[in-house]
């Protein structure tokens, strides 16, 4: 069995307005990538939760609790200004806590916010759960008529454009086309699946094709199917042992002992078997990218 993480088990037990207010701002808070990793590197979800709890903090974000849901009547980018910086300052360590032990603590760090990141609560609309306003309320309106021009470096699918990855199983060779081609922001859930997939199906053919053994002696007799966290260290030891420098696998074998990586296998199994567990193109993007350097050296 594979322990859960307190964010990861939240969401299962009753995700709660933390929950919530937390997934409503990784979705659509905008995140940079450093911004996204330092969260992702250290998060108190019970600090969060001090604030979501909170009626006076409620009424000054425009929030309100009912019946479990987090609701709001004003537009989806006047509420994820002030909880993205939140997030931000918690990530951080700015508040923690020790710091917040009373109301008036909350109170005041929320009052004390930049204007720039709080929402103006004179803009009201129907009440709905933040859970379920459209994504476009959070996009900000073009200032000009002048079309920006997208970035080469932007991202429309999971694999970069000029991955060298080379493929020679046909089986996993059509999977890793799928992942080429899938559109991030049309089919993440398919893409997080097929990534799991991916990982564990490459793993296991540069396994068999060196010696090793996908499976292991269990207590009272036969065998058992080794898990996937313990078959991707024997890789890296095994590509390591071949001459590989262990610095190309530091990313991907964060997952291993870092709660927060966005290829942690625990995360990877959740996409698959828990419908509260909802991948954002940014954090699948992240996953390909620390896992990269494993599979260039599966398929070279």
């Amino acid at each position: 069995m594979v322990g859960w993480k307190p964010i990861v088990a939240a969401r299962f037990r009753n995700r709660g307005p933390d929950i919530q207010a937390f997934d409503m701002v990784m979705e659509h808070g905008g995140f940079s990538e450093d911004e996204a990793e330092t969260v992702r590197a250290g998060f108190s979800l019970s600090t969060l939760k001090r604030f979501t709890d909170s009626p006076d903090v409620q009424a000054m974000l425009g929030l309100s609790v009912k019946n479990g849901q987090l609701v709001t009547s004003l537009p989806g980018a006047e509420i994820v200004k002030p909880l993205k910086q939140i997030v931000l300052d918690i990530a951080n360590k700015k508040v923690t806590s020790r710091t917040l032990n009373k109301k008036s603590d909350l109170v005041k760090h929320v009052a004390g916010l930049a204007e720039e990141h709080k929402p103006d609560l004179s803009k009201t609309v129907a009440e709905r759960p933040v859970s379920g306003i459209d994504k476009g309320e959070f996009t900000k309106p073009a200032k000009s008529r002048t079309r920006r021009q997208p970035s080469p470096s932007e991202r429309k699918q999971l694999v970069p454009k000029n991955c060298p990855v080379n493929v020679t199983d046909n089986r996993i060779d059509d999977i890793y086309r799928e992942l080429r081609t899938l559109p991030l922001d049309g089919a993440r859930n398919a893409i997080a699946v097929l990534l799991r997939v991916f990982l564990e199906l490459s793993i296991d053919y540069f396994l068999e094709l060196n010696g090793g053994k996908l499976s292991e002696p269990k207590k009272g007799g036969g065998e058992r199917f080794k898990e996937l966290d313990k078959k991707l260290a024997e890789t890296v030891a095994m590509l390591v042992s071949q001459g590989v420098p262990h610095s190309h696998f530091a990313a991907v074998t964060r997952s291993l002992s870092v709660p927060t990586s966005p290829m942690r296998i625990d995360l990877l199994h959740l996409y698959v078997h828990n419908r509260y567990a909802t991948p954002s193109p940014a954090e699948l993007t992240a996953a390909w990218d620390h896992a990269q350097p494993l599979f260039e050296k599966i398929w070279p």
